[in-house]
């Protein structure tokens, strides 16, 4: 459990190192606007952290407001002004979480809400005026869920639709139009299902990633949406699946290592995919940084 983080200057190509006020893990992350939400996860004593953390990508500043996102591996999801931080467990009392908790980056104001069924390790993204939390694990009730929250930004309302397939430990990211919920494990083992939402036709398509897996990353760079590592009965994974939102079509690339259980973000052209776990080595702090081509 750490409380460091590793912030990357495009522009520069450099790193430089801050700290969060509580170490924390299974957490959640998304940005909107101007700011970096840090919420959600557990502490060394599996309890709810007090505050959530917020970073000012302007003044390079941190501040903290009191508020208790519960969810411990959770997910997080921006689009517009608003980050929304939903679902989760709290290992403290064994209770699996609905509650989303929803951040205005404009008004610096928190407001409360829940998904249609509690559940952890879902998978959440958001493009234009849409945020979307799908899938997830249903931990001690048992199985998986392929319910689908839909947050209108707009309208300040939600919405449910379904994935094709119930699963959790799955990805998502959006780019475009276009909200992807790709691999994860359900009844039927590792995934490599993709389904994609299109908010201007609130339609639904299904696809398929190259390989099966769970614990893969997702990030959007562009007009690519980027699926990268993850594990699966083979071991970890480098394979790396890309899709192009405006050709509608797939590629695939390979990481420099197999890996597991990392991180990604994005900004403007350059994506990064960074730490996790490789196999037979346990964790690395190698970052793998992706340009897109003009």
């Amino acid at each position: 459990m750490s409380a460091i983080v590793d912030i990357y200057t495009s522009g520069s190509n450099s790193w430089s190192t801050t700290f969060l006020q509580e170490p924390r893990f299974g957490l959640g992350a998304a940005g909107a606007g101007n700011k970096i939400v840090v919420a959600g996860g557990a502490l060394y004593n599996m309890t709810t952290p007090s505050i959530a953390e917020i970073y000012n990508t302007k003044s390079r500043t941190w501040t903290s407001e009191a508020v208790k996102v519960k969810g411990t591996y959770l997910a997080a999801g921006a689009a517009g002004n608003k980050i929304i931080f939903a679902g989760g467990i709290n290992f403290f009392n064994s209770q699996i979480i609905s509650e989303a908790d929803i951040y205005d980056v404009k008004t610096d104001k928190w407001t409360q809400s829940a998904l249609s069924k509690g559940r952890c390790l879902l998978a959440g993204a958001g493009i234009g005026n849409k945020i979307a939390f799908g899938g997830g694990c249903l931990f001690y009730v048992g199985g998986y869920t392929d319910e689908v929250d839909i947050y209108n930004t707009n309208l300040g309302k939600w919405s449910t639709a379904h994935l094709s397939e119930a699963r959790g430990l799955l990805a998502a990211a959006a780019a475009g139009s276009k909200i992807l919920f790709a691999g994860g494990f359900g009844s039927s083992g590792y995934s490599s299902t993709v389904d994609l939402y299109d908010i201007k036709t609130d339609k639904w398509t299904v696809m398929h990633l190259s390989e099966a897996r769970d614990h893969l990353t997702a990030t959007a760079c562009g007009n690519k949406i980027i699926f990268a590592g993850g594990e699966n009965n083979s071991g970890y994974s480098s394979t790396v699946d890309i899709y192009d939102v405006s050709q509608n079509s797939w590629s695939t690339a390979s990481l420099s290592q197999s890996r597991t259980r990392f991180a990604a973000a994005a900004w403007g052209k350059t994506a990064i995919f960074a730490g996790g776990v490789i196999e037979k080595k346990g964790g690395t702090d190698v970052a793998v940084i992706f340009t897109l081509n003009p």
